[in-house]
């Protein structure tokens, strides 16, 4: 197959674009500087933890959206753009004034760990790969995951929101 032609079209709409792809540019810089300065170990904090993951799945999705846009793929671009929002709302949200963010990082990360249990216990109907057996504290995730019953609870009275609505507005996003 002869890419020459999709290479050529993309280069040009890079070309087309420059302006919206140099902003593109800046904003990639700037989060590899931000990377650069925070490369101190590990995280302190399930806080800490829970935003530097969040950090680099944007780092990632964002390289994702300047590929995808250089070959046209608008549709596909929207796509991730709305997992970014997403993202964005889950950040805030653990980051924001009016809540316990080491509480709300500790259930989304737990929220995390019994997707991937039930990943590789009910849908591959494989055992826990090493890492998740020795590297997760499972008595945390049971405490903090938003499916479980628990009594630990924020100053909203909850501890995840059940809708995109309700975390943007928690996040005090929701003009979003």
């Amino acid at each position: 197959m002869n890419l020459e032609p999709f290479v050529q079209d993309a280069q040009a709409r890079i070309k087309r674009l420059a302006k919206a792809f140099a902003g593109c540019d800046t904003l990639e810089n700037t989060m590899a500087e931000v990377t650069v300065q925070n490369l101190t170990g590990a995280a302190s904090s399930a806080a800490r933890a829970a935003i530097a993951t969040l950090f680099a799945k944007a780092f990632k999705s964002f390289n994702a959206i300047r590929i995808l846009a250089a070959f046209g793929y608008g549709e596909d671009v929207l796509i991730i753009t709305r997992a970014l929002l997403n993202l964005s709302f889950v950040a805030g949200y653990i980051c924001a004034k009016n809540g316990n963010s080491e509480e709300r990082a500790s259930s989304w990360m737990a929220n995390g760990y019994l997707a991937q249990r039930r990943f590789f216990e009910r849908d591959l109907e494989l055992p826990l790969p090493e890492h998740l057996v020795s590297g997760v504290d499972w008595e945390m995730v049971e405490r903090y995951a938003p499916d479980q019953k628990r009594k630990a609870k924020d100053t909203q009275g909850e501890l995840w929101p059940k809708t995109v609505e309700a975390l943007a507005k928690g996040a005090g996003m929701e003009e979003l």
